[in-house]
């Protein structure tokens, strides 16, 4: 388990995608999943990982998307859609010198658990910390 109060995590989503190939005129992540938006297990899963709301990076259906998550999910625009990396680029300034990690998680993950996320974090801090040289004496 994480010990939130020792780590700073912050989460991105990445809901730019339209979906076309699903050949519906419904953003992908607004397409049911047992009942619900697929996007609310995504949100959930980093919300209870993270310990705060995750950052939403939307494309072209920003507003419906928007419109969906309401309050549990800072939304930012991604203008112009320029693919993943230029979208976490994007919201490098909200995030400098405010976190110790960054999960950047695709909005077609709606299976990705928080226990899995934080056995990922957990992994990879442990794995930091064991690894990092002493420092020097001078």
């Amino acid at each position: 388990m994480i010990n939130r109060k020792s780590l700073k995590i912050a989460a991105v989503i990445l809901a730019t995608d339209h979906g076309e190939e699903m050949r519906s005129n419904t953003p992908k992540v607004l397409h049911p999943l047992l009942g619900r938006p697929s996007i609310w297990y995504m949100i959930e899963a980093v919300q209870g990982t993270a310990g705060a709301k995750p950052i939403l990076v939307t494309g072209q259906d920003a507003e419906q998307v928007q419109q969906e998550v309401g309050q549990a999910a800072y939304c930012v625009n991604q203008e112009p859609q320029q693919g993943s990396g230029q979208a976490v680029k994007q919201i490098k300034s909200l995030l400098t010198d405010k976190t110790d990690y960054l999960l950047v998680i695709a909005e077609n993950m709606p299976l990705l658990t928080q226990g899995t996320l934080e056995h990922m974090v957990t992994t990879h801090h442990e794995s930091v910390t064991q690894n990092t040289p002493a420092p020097r004496s001078r």
